[in-house]
């Protein structure tokens, strides 16, 4: 079928009678669903097709009564009345089940709550972030895991402060320009220690101006 054909077909062809329903045309001017719903409610003569399809009628909450727009058919209760009512969960320390209108109540009671509290923090001192893994926070069980996850650790040094650097002397700089020329070129390791011979010139100045 050419365009120019379809096109003509696709203007041709009948739609459901109701304004915004551009579904194809079934039975008496009206599409499968305006159809259907036509018929359910006792084929009136002056019927208004009712609210768009896909959209449900709007029907009473089922504790107060008031009137409500359901988002699915399943739903019998308003926002507040849903809210309010009482539902069960699992206490996350004891495991008992309790009823709550809390949407994020993980405890069934207070004792409970101080114990979960005081589980949920780090294990190191000073440290009060929230726990991970094993009893530690996101930082001290990545730092315990890089050195081999050992029986007896510290924890190492303060969560944000900054390890002592070990001086230059430990450092193999001949070593290191080799590698940047094997990996990276030797434009690149010239450049490298160029910058290294600065660095060095600026800190013996500063040494001396001391």
């Amino acid at each position: 079928m050419s365009v120019k054909r379809r096109e003509l077909s696709q203007r041709a062809m009948k739609v459901c009678k109701f304004d915004g329903c551009n579904r194809k045309h079934d039975a008496r001017g009206m599409c499968t669903t305006h159809y259907k719903r036509w018929v359910k409610a006792g084929k009136p003569s002056d019927w208004d097709g009712g609210p768009p399809v896909g959209v449900l009628a709007p029907k009473p909450c089922m504790e107060c009564g008031v009137m409500m727009q359901p988002r699915g058919n399943r739903q019998g209760r308003c926002k507040p009345c849903a809210a309010a009512r009482p539902k069960q969960r699992k206490c996350s320390v004891c495991g008992k089940s309790f009823m709550t209108t809390v949407r994020n109540e993980r405890t069934c009671g207070a004792a409970c709550a101080r114990k979960r509290a005081r589980l949920s923090v780090c294990k190191f001192d000073g440290c009060n972030r929230s726990t991970h893994a094993s009893g530690m926070c996101s930082a001290h069980h990545m730092r315990w895991t890089k050195l081999g996850r050992p029986e007896q650790w510290d924890g190492g040094p303060p969560i944000g402060a900054m390890s002592p650097k070990q001086p230059d002397e430990h450092v193999d700089w001949d070593a290191f320009v080799q590698r940047l020329e094997r990996n990276a070129g030797p434009r690149t390791a010239a450049l490298a220690q160029m910058e290294l011979r600065r660095l060095r010139q600026r800190r013996a100045e500063s040494e001396a101006r001391a």
